[in-house]
């Protein structure tokens, strides 16, 4: 049993490395930035938030591998720290957006008439507004914080979701498996759940991984402004955003929080558009 196990995973390793490299590239990146947040506190030699005045603006050496903020605060702890922030925004805005976003996007597709015009319309009027400015409107009116950085992302974010779920459950409902669930008296909500919702999943899927990069630059962009975590937390966004009064002496400050926003996007970027090879029927990618 171990042995079929093994050789399977060989197999599976094999075909992606072959076939499909930056899905390969992509696991690699999101999977050490989840193991750098997990681990954060083996993995920082300091304090992200302790300051040492003394040891501020040094630049990268043995002691401060990335260098040390106006603070004296250790640049490669910070962002280490900084790495739970960004994927706790991204996977906790990304759940709320798909949850949302599906079960809005599937009744909508599903039973149509008067709730889908009703459901589109909303969307559209959410569309039409620019999504990291309604974000701050949000934020501006609930106050500046982690939490509210949560619910005025997910509340924007739905909307893509939404219109894929839809597009998918019109196509779905019209297959004969949904017809016969129907004709031998299966409920609405059974053939949502059985049968609607799983065959909508695929393209979701990918959505979902390219949503929890675009929930992470805006949180970024958020605390850039101002708006998303407060200090003394450390966030990517914010790091960069103190960086840059310091970007002609001191341009460690914010290069190395801008490189670890770049690898992750990238990273969930890559995955997203493998899974998308694998999960696409249309794809031409040969599939296992």
């Amino acid at each position: 049993m171990f042995k079929d196990v093994k050789n399977k995973l060989k197999y599976t390793i094999h075909y992606i490395v072959k076939k499909d490299p930056k899905l390969l590239v992509g696991t690699i990146l999101v999977t050490s930035v989840c193991l750098v947040a997990i681990f954060a506190p083996l993995i920082a030699p300091y304090s992200p938030i302790d300051q040492n005045l003394v040891e501020s603006f040094q630049s990268p050496n043995l002691k401060h591998p990335l260098g040390t903020d106006g603070l004296g605060r250790d640049l490669f702890s910070r962002i280490v720290f900084g790495a739970r922030i960004s994927l706790a925004v991204g996977l906790i805005v990304q759940l709320f957006s798909s949850i949302l976003g599906i079960t809005l996007g599937t009744l909508s597709g599903y039973l149509g008439g008067y709730t889908d015009d009703v459901i589109v319309n909303i969307n559209n009027l959410m569309l039409a507004f620019p999504r990291i400015l309604f974000a701050m409107a949000i934020i501006a009116t609930m106050g500046a914080g982690m939490f509210n950085v949560f619910i005025a992302l997910g509340l924007v974010s739905w909307t893509v979701t939404c219109r894929i779920a839809r597009s998918s459950a019109l196509s779905v409902k019209e297959e004969e498996f949904v017809e016969a669930a129907k004709a031998i008296g299966g409920s609405h909500v059974r053939v949502l759940t059985r049968h609607v919702l799983p065959n909508t999943l695929g393209p979701l899927i990918v959505i979902a991984t390219l949503g929890v990069g675009s929930a992470i630059i805006a949180e970024a962009t958020l605390s850039f402004l101002g708006l998303g975590v407060q200090p003394p937390t450390p966030s990517w966004g914010g790091m960069l955003s103190k960086g840059r009064e310091f970007i002609y002496y001191a341009p460690w400050i914010s290069t190395f929080p801008g490189l670890a926003i770049l690898m992750t996007i990238l990273g969930l970027n890559l995955l997203g558009d493998g899974l998308r090879d694998i999960l696409d029927p249309h794809s031409e990618t040969e599939h296992i």
